[in-house]
């Protein structure tokens, strides 16, 4: 992950990869990879 991922919010994230309700994509996230997307980021 670069600096300029770091600068991005989770929200943006999941509206610029097409996701239109941030609930719906933390629930897909947590469901595809165990964790919350903020966790993933909090290493």
């Amino acid at each position: 992950m670069s600096a300029e991922d770091d600068a991005l919010s989770i929200s943006s994230v999941a509206f610029e990869v097409g996701f239109g309700d941030l609930s719906y994509f933390n629930r897909s996230f947590r469901k595809r990879f165990g964790r919350s997307p903020s966790q993933v980021r909090a290493g």
